[in-house]
């Protein structure tokens, strides 16, 4: 006999399926502990039609583990699965699943946040809203948010895609909350990521309009692969070290502020450096440049006693400069900076060649 108020969708071809079939597993084995363990995961499955976006709405649910009726919705200690193409504003989880060939996006008005606490499993596309309002407050207006004390990893073989300026991933700062994109798995697009330490083993992929980290942390055995006319900018208070940048014809490494650092980063391919009025960033530890890295021309004029296009040194810091490759200087205000009152060190490795004129 079927319940009333059962909401089962059906299935748009074999794959999605089979991963129906897989989710609705797991969820009897939940069922059949649900008596012997409190506070048992749930398993949601997202039902809702076109034009429904509240993820705090239980009629947009199928609860899996209680045999596919309409009962609650998630929460931060229950999971998701998306085996359609969604919108979804609000809400807190533990772990999403979106399957292939998928589309799920979050957000939506001035601003939303969805708290997410423990696993992304995306075979499809993960996107989110586009800002409209403009900044409402000091955070990301269309964001996933990662909470403090939390490990969110993202993994599969889909894409996350930012949709321009003030939607992304936020956290509540880089030594409390931490963002992994597993091998496999490709950030792609422009966006935000703030207050967060990220761990990439796959790809980020900034592409045009530019991919900000802000008060952030990157690092990891993955690589930051800027497309062409794409820009990453290394923004107030962002770390990028110990992990690999590469380019090609057209790609850009920018900063607002001389607050965000390059540490111990192997660049390759061809990068540009700076743009705007001003850039500053400061380099730390060993740059291996195995590529060609160009400064963008001043077309500004000086705009302080300092130089406008600038890699900066700090003061009583030493940096390296090795590999294979070059470091072109392009016209009046582009170079090399230090600070003081302590000495700062910049050496030119053996093998490396520095030319141009700046």
């Amino acid at each position: 006999m079927v319940e009333k108020g059962i909401k089962m969708k059906s299935v748009a071809n074999s794959d999605q399926m089979r991963q129906f079939k897989t989710i609705a597993m797991s969820s009897c084995v939940l069922v059949s502990l649900a008596g012997t363990v409190a506070h048992a995961q749930s398993d949601y499955l997202w039902t809702g039609m076109a034009g429904v976006s509240d993820w705090n709405t239980e009629n947009n649910w199928s609860n899996l583990s209680a045999g596919g009726i309409v009962s609650g919705f998630p929460s931060l200690a229950d999971s998701a699965s998306f085996l359609m193409n969604a919108s979804v504003a609000g809400g807190e989880v533990l772990d999403i699943f979106i399957g292939l060939p998928n589309t799920v996006t979050f957000g939506g008005g001035t601003r939303s946040s969805t708290t997410i606490a423990g696993t992304i499993t995306n075979n499809g596309t993960l996107t989110f809203a586009a800002d409209l309002a403009g900044s409402q407050d000091a955070g990301i207006d269309q964001k996933l948010f990662v909470a403090s004390g939390t490990s969110v990893t993202i993994g599969g073989s889909g894409f996350l895609i930012p949709n321009g300026a003030e939607t992304g991933i936020q956290g509540a700062g880089m030594l409390f909350s931490t963002f992994t994109n597993a091998f496999g798995h490709t950030i792609t697009g422009a966006g935000w990521f703030q207050d967060i330490s990220i761990v990439n083993q796959g790809v980020i992929r900034p592409s045009f309009g530019g991919m900000a980290f802000r008060n952030t942390e990157v690092q990891g055995s993955g690589a930051i692969e800027i497309a062409s006319n794409g820009q990453l900018w290394i923004d107030t208070g962002a770390n990028i070290h110990n992990t690999t940048i590469s380019g090609v014809e057209g790609s850009v490494v920018a900063a607002s502020s001389g607050s965000g650092v390059m540490q111990d980063v192997t660049l390759e391919g061809d990068l540009i450096y700076g743009g705007g009025t001003r850039s500053s960033t400061t380099i730390a530890g060993t740059i291996t440049n195995n590529g060609t890295l160009t400064f963008a021309a001043d077309l500004a004029g000086s705009q302080d006693a300092g130089i406008d296009q600038k890699l900066f040194v700090a003061s009583g810091t030493s940096a390296t400069i090795n590999g294979n490759g070059s470091l072109v200087l392009n016209g009046n205000e582009t170079g090399i900076q230090g600070g003081g009152p302590l000495p700062a060190t910049f050496t030119n490795a053996s093998g490396h060649t520095i030319t141009g004129a700046g």
